[in-house]
């Protein structure tokens, strides 16, 4: 991170805690405005059914809630994911829904199928799903990298069934204790800096960490197979009944109160801990959230008799099926494990390609541009070569089959040394590729791979590989919003431009800076310029980026004073597309040499 503008160090810190944070609840990269509930009945094998409720603000099929700077040079917007305003709000409904169906995975089949559009113009589903096992299940909700909370269903000895929540693909249950590392020696006269820069960060970080949270409510409901023996953190509603509910609201006052209590701020600081990117420990977020210092669990004693006859049910329910999906339009054959492919041809919107063929048949080039390994640091003790945490992360340099306008996301997905060992990092924030660079020639990309420390007995590297997703125009268009003044609320003539806001900018000696949103994706968005009354281009600096629903905010720093008014130009990429090409390495050494 060390060789990151302040700006994306800022943002990698704020979604690191924000990713482990939301792992409690099984929900990551998720914004807020979300409302599920889930009612699940479970049988003694694995088995069941879950009833899905969702709420969610309208968004396109390749659109998210919520993008985060980033993007090639000389591009105005960025972000990770897409999303567009749709032209047709039934049409948008039925796309949403359909991802709902198609991209959740571990599903045999769906029932009951319902949606609407409510007055405030969100998203309505409800459907019945049913699972051969519920640690396979994950459910998708559209544009957003999250799943519902993750169940974890085992035996144990005594044939007692242990159900906990867990985080998306991590090795073990929430509230499972950490093991124990040396604490550092921190100089006490030390601690009151570091709490006093612990809490700059925070309050800089604060408003974008409250409307992550501020709108999500989350509800899980488990009829079990047995009775229950043992709970904790969930709600018990009957001998075989347990509830679990999450308020984005109360996490943020749990979060305030965390940042202003110096002791444990301290505490953490002591045990070598950053409080910003760690956080409290696991029991104690769950004791702060839900009552006790314990995992989320539930142990039913051991049960032979199914809740209802799994076989028969799903059979039924697939029999129908395909009626659900020609009602939206969609292909009868398709597999609830299928993913989408669709052509959206309206403007702004981003038609997303199927994964192309394997590297061999794609011909990317990809070398080790540079390899850093930290194997010992201590923050506590401000012991930290390179500045960075102990790890190990290879610079990767890709050369990409046509030129693009934009690399903007990306996932290692395999990891392993000469000797065997898997590098994967266990956590699913650890192993996207944040910020990849695009150079001016539009097809290199460099990007870094954040993988676990090799072993003391590894040379080199057998395999490295991953996916890389990008976005390709066949053009853009310039559209004049007309003259606009420069006050808030002040409209354009075309997307929906309005002044948003108009602000000292503190990292540009206090230069005036002005919000300007419109109803376009920050990826659909070329550039934006300013030209005063006289016909002269306007100095400015693009800030910062943000994309809510398809409706993008940029904050513009004006160098000179602040006119009345300007006339603003916006250009628009045509035809978006988003692809994926693999990427792989093999048979380097540890410093990115090819072996023999």
């Amino acid at each position: 991170m060390a060789d990151l503008p302040a700006e994306r160090r800022k943002e990698v810190g704020v979604m690191g805690r924000l990713s482990r944070i939301l792992l409690i609840i099984g929900l990551t990269t998720i914004v807020g405005c979300i409302e599920t509930k889930d009612e699940f009945t479970i049988n003694p094998d694995g088995s069941g059914k879950v009833v899905h409720e969702v709420n969610v603000p309208m968004m396109d099929l390749q659109g998210t809630l919520m993008t985060m700077g980033g993007g090639a040079p000389n591009k105005v917007g960025g972000g990770q994911t897409t999303g567009t305003k749709p032209s047709d709000p039934q049409a948008q409904l039925r796309d949403s829904v359909r991802e709902i169906l198609t991209k959740s995975s571990g599903i045999d089949t769906w029932k009951d199928v319902s949606y609407k559009t409510t007055e405030g113009g969100r998203m309505y589903f409800k459907g019945t799903a049913f699972f051969s096992d519920c640690n396979n299940l994950k459910i998708h909700h559209p544009g957003i990298e999250s799943e519902i909370m993750q169940l974890s269903f085992v035996r144990n000895e005594l044939g007692e069934i242990i159900i906990e929540i867990k985080g998306q693909e991590q090795p073990g249950a929430i509230g499972a204790p950490t093991a124990p590392r040396p604490a550092p020696v921190v100089p006490e006269e030390k601690l009151d800096e570091l709490v006093r820069q612990a809490r700059v960060q925070y309050e800089q970080s604060r408003p974008m960490i409250q409307g992550i949270f501020s709108g999500i409510k989350s509800e899980i409901v488990l009829h079990l197979p047995g009775q229950i023996k043992e709970v904790s953190n969930f709600e018990t509603i009957d001998n075989k009944t347990v509830r679990l509910a999450f308020d984005g609201a109360k996490m943020m006052q749990i979060i305030d109160r965390m940042m202003q209590n110096e002791a444990w701020l301290k505490e953490q600081i002591r045990a070598g801990k950053d409080p910003i990117s760690s956080g409290p420990d696991n029991l104690e977020m769950n004791e702060l959230l839900f009552g006790q210092r314990a995992p989320i669990r539930v142990v039913v004693a051991a049960a032979t008799q199914p809740l209802f006859d799994y076989s028969t049910e799903m059979a039924a329910a697939r029999a129908n099926y395909a009626s659900i999906l020609t009602e939206l339009g969609a292909a009868a054959e398709v597999s609830t494990m299928a993913p989408e492919k669709e052509v959206l041809p309206s403007e702004g919107r981003i038609t997303e390609v199927a994964p192309p063929a394997p590297e061999e048949e794609t011909g990317m080039k990809v070398l080790v541009g540079g390899v850093r390994l930290v194997r010992f640091a201590d923050f506590g003790r401000g012991i930290m070569p390179l500045g960075q945490r102990d790890g190990y992360t290879l610079s990767l340099i890709a050369e990409l089959p046509t030129p693009v306008i934009k690399v903007s996301a990306g996932r290692i997905e395999k990891a392993i040394t000469d000797t065997g060992k898997e590098l994967l990092p266990k956590d699913q924030w650890s192993r996207k590729i944040k910020f990849p660079t695009l150079a001016g020639d539009s097809k290199t990309v460099v990007f870094d791979v954040e993988l676990l420390l090799p072993d003391e007995g590894a040379h080199g590297l057998e395999e490295v590989s991953g996916t890389l997703e990008y976005l390709t125009a066949s053009g853009s268009t310039e559209a004049d919003l007309g003259a606009m003044a420069f006050e808030v609320g002040a409209k354009g003539t075309r997307y929906g431009a309005v002044i948003s806001s108009i602000e000292a900018d503190p990292w540009q000696k206090n230069a005036t800076m002005l919000g300007l949103r419109l109803d376009l994706p920050a990826e659909a968005i070329k550039s934006v310029e300013f030209y005063a009354d006289s016909g002269a281009k306007l100095d400015i600096n693009q800030r910062s980026s943000g994309s809510i629903g398809g409706t993008t905010t940029l904050k513009f720093s004006f160098k000179d004073q602040l006119p009345k008014s300007a006339r603003v130009v916006l250009n628009v990429f045509d035809e978006l597309k988003k692809d994926q090409i693999p990427f792989r390495i093999r048979n380097v050494s540890l410093t990115g040499q090819r072996m023999q």
